[in-house]
């Protein structure tokens, strides 16, 4: 290649080592750069190691001639070339709707995009800012284009508030061979069956399910044509439920579920007798918005033995209820379950004298991570934060025991807590982690400590001197930032 470059070929053999050295220096300089392109060391890198490098270089941003794989069209032929016959890069795509009723990218390019893929899935995503009539028809259009690609779909993501759910549902009544994720953000217009009607058709893979809600009591006993694979799913996802019931019902017929979130809204006052126990062996995570006063009733029906993360965020409940400890506790004692992660969210949790102690319990020593937030954003905020928190505090003779007893939470690596903090707090905080790590050979060092406060906080100077002292080997944060000066922490 580089001898075509340089010479005819008719006069290959004639030209001396010599004569081929002035024949470059007396070339023009346009065919003179051609030559020292052609002899780049890139040049001779094969197509499949530039293909990777291409791979890596793929981001799951929106389309742009700024990020790969259209910037790399841009560059020259032969990575135009190299790009294009590379399906992989073309198997994602993220279209937007503006408010101003245009796709980003357009959908001539969406239709190039997904052609280039040539036969591998697809992952699709579609977004919009506003529900307008002429926004609705260019959605209309991209989902015309996605639905010329239905067998190839794997992952379906779609973000259209205040879209009419029918509408939606109809627009993908399609055949879905190897569909494994399905996705729904955004409340949408007319809720009900309508959203599942693409459940007519069968997904033979189907994993994930993520909707802003789930009409239970129809698509279990009612609509008899729509058959969502409930013993396939993995991972389901349900923004609104109206009763505590619909979740035992899904409980049920998920037998493989492994990760879940459910939120809780408007629930009836079933009597607890009503609800009969459910075992789930594969549930791994669990997160809930849920009332907190039916918090109780969830734990007393349940038996989780393979949950290793748990979120709790509660709302709505009016008035301030205990924290459920003794539900809890039985809870965790009947399911034999070790959990990793511990989130709890809330504003209105009281607390009481037989809560004290809540970390001692054996089922949270495999405790990995805690996340604790006061959403109350006042003074002094909420008891159960201010209890929990004060467990964390006690850090030589509680968290972090310098004694002979054993450590309690000896897995701890990272502690996230949002509320009203004081500098004396955040010290006490750095202390537990310094004292984790005076005793290294027996519990896991404290790596990442998030404080979020809910009010203005000053350091005096000595405070910053002994913060940035006992932070040492600590991924530190404290938000937010305009709330704190940083420059005499760091």
């Amino acid at each position: 290649m580089i001898n075509d470059v340089l010479f005819p070929r008719d006069a290959k053999k004639t030209l001396t080592v010599e004569r081929r050295h002035n024949h470059y220096r007396n070339c023009r300089p346009d065919r003179r750069n051609r030559i020292e392109t052609a002899f780049a060391p890139l040049s001779f890198l094969p197509p499949e190691l530039w293909q990777y490098i291409f791979l890596c270089a793929a981001t799951n941003e929106h389309p742009s001639t700024e990020t790969a794989p259209l910037l790399l069209c841009r560059v020259c032929s032969v990575w135009r070339d190299i790009a294009i016959s590379t399906p992989q890069l073309w198997r994602s795509i993220t279209v937007v709707v503006t408010s101003f009723g245009k796709a980003r990218p357009n959908i001539n390019l969406v239709s190039l995009w997904l052609e280039r893929s040539q036969t591998l899935p697809l992952l699709l995503s579609l977004s919009q800012n506003s529900n307008s009539t002429e926004n609705l028809d260019i959605v209309g259009e991209v989902l015309s284009v996605f639905r010329a690609h239905s067998s190839r779909w794997q992952s379906l993501d779609l973000n259209l508030p205040g879209t009419d759910a029918r509408w939606i549902g109809e627009a993908l009544e399609v055949d879905t061979p190897i569909l494994e994720e399905f996705r729904v953000r955004g409340y949408c217009a007319s809720p009900g069956i309508g959203l599942f009607q693409r459940f007519s058709h069968p997904t033979p893979r189907l994993k994930c399910i993520s909707v802003p809600w789930f009409p239970v009591n129809l698509l279990l006993r009612g609509a008899e044509t729509i058959d969502i694979p409930w013993s396939q799913l993995v991972s389901l996802f349900v923004g609104s439920l109206t009763n505590l019931s619909d979740v035992f019902t899904i409980l049920r017929e998920c037998t493989r579920l492994q990760v879940c979130e459910f939120g809780i809204y408007d629930l009836d006052d079933t009597p607890s007798a009503q609800y009969s126990a459910v075992c789930h062996k594969n549930l791994r995570e669990l997160q809930l918005h849920i009332p907190c006063h039916y918090f109780q009733e969830f734990l007393e029906s349940t038996i989780l033995p393979g949950l290793e993360t748990l979120a709790v965020d509660e709302h709505g409940s009016g008035f301030k209820p205990e924290w459920p400890h003794s539900q809890f506790v039985d809870h965790m004692h009947r399911s034999g379950s070790h959990l990793k992660v511990l989130c709890l969210c809330s504003s209105d949790w009281s607390w009481s004298a037989h809560c004290i102690g809540f970390f001692n319990h054996p089922a949270l020593q495999s405790l990995i991570k805690i996340v604790v937030k006061d959403e109350s954003n006042c003074r002094p905020g909420s008891p159960l934060f201010r209890h929990l928190l004060q467990e964390m505090l006690e850090a030589h003779e509680y968290v972090a025991s310098e004694s002979g007893a054993p450590c309690v939470l000896p897995s701890l690596a990272v502690l996230e807590i949002k509320g009203c903090f004081s500098p004396e707090d955040i010290l006490a905080l750095l202390k537990m982690a310094k004292a984790r790590r005076a005793r290294k050979n027996q519990v896991a060092q404290l790596k990442v400590l998030n404080i979020e406060c809910c009010h203005s906080l000053t350091f005096t100077e000595d405070y910053c001197k002994r913060i940035k002292r006992f932070r040492k080997g600590l991924k530190l944060q404290i938000l937010p930032h305009h709330l704190i000066q940083y420059k005499s922490l760091r």
